[in-house]
């Protein structure tokens, strides 16, 4: 993301993080955040003051949604996430991320208090604040028609690859170019989904056309969620070689 990223429709965001960099001073204590995306952590990190420190933390190593610990002084943190973990049987119904946020929202969560979530194998994972990991454990008892019962682990170990590195053969860095490539589909269909708001960068539902940027987020509904990593080369044609790491 480039420096002069633009924060239009990350003011809320902005002001809670101000706030939050003002009571590390106050409390003379660390402060932990709620779960980040990409784009927040990125914020703070441009943000961040020179007197404070700041750390980012998943829950496992390849985490894409991380708390961000504000603090003062160096010091040892314990870990601020709880990973709830529990066997599933495929045997009913195959589980997909989308059905165990679902069902998490059906509880009455919010989405900044939950981290990953993980399907590897036989096993789903939550990571989550520890205010509602007890909640969830009693409340979350069947995702899909599929019965589970989450019970907290600790040192998770996920070799997990969040990403795919795709490359497309593009016109330009514009955003329509880029979504009717990305969605296969053609380039007034693609102005159709950034006119309806079926397109978000970095976060902020789009309406209008614009050029992408380097590490720019682009999510395309029905199609996937995708980081612009670059131009890798240019064609005879003059075409572009653009390089993607698309969320799995």
């Amino acid at each position: 993301m480039p420096n002069n990223f633009n924060y239009k429709g990350h003011e809320l965001f902005v002001a809670y993080i101000r706030d939050q960099f003002h009571l590390v001073h106050v409390k003379a204590r660390p402060i932990v955040t709620s779960f980040l995306s990409l784009t927040q952590q990125k914020i703070i990190q441009q943000m961040i003051p020179s007197t404070l420190h700041y750390q980012f933390i998943g829950g496992f190593e390849n985490a894409i949604r991380k708390v961000c610990i504000l603090y003062e002084i160096e010091e040892e943190f314990q870990n601020p996430i709880v990973c709830l973990c529990s066997k599933i049987d495929s045997r009913f119904k195959k589980i997909s991320h989308r059905d165990i946020l679902g069902t998490l929202m059906s509880l009455g969560l919010e989405r900044n208090q939950i981290g990953d979530l993980i399907i590897y194998q036989d096993h789903l994972y939550i990571f989550c604040m520890p205010s509602i990991a007890d909640y969830i454990k009693q409340s979350c008892t069947m995702i899909a028609r599929c019965p589970v019962s989450l019970e907290e682990i600790e040192n998770v170990d996920l070799p997990i690859v969040c990403f795919e590195k795709i490359q497309i053969n593009c016109a330009s860095t514009r955003l329509d170019a880029i979504v009717a490539n990305l969605s296969h589909c053609s380039r007034k269909e693609a102005m159709n989904k950034i006119h309806h708001g079926l397109v978000k960068l970095n976060d902020v539902q789009l309406e209008e056309n614009c050029q992408l940027c380097l590490n720019d987020i682009v999510s395309i509904h029905r199609s996937g969620k995708y980081i612009f990593r670059g131009i890798q080369a240019t064609t005879k044609k003059n075409r572009l070689i653009l390089q993607f790491d698309q969320f799995i």
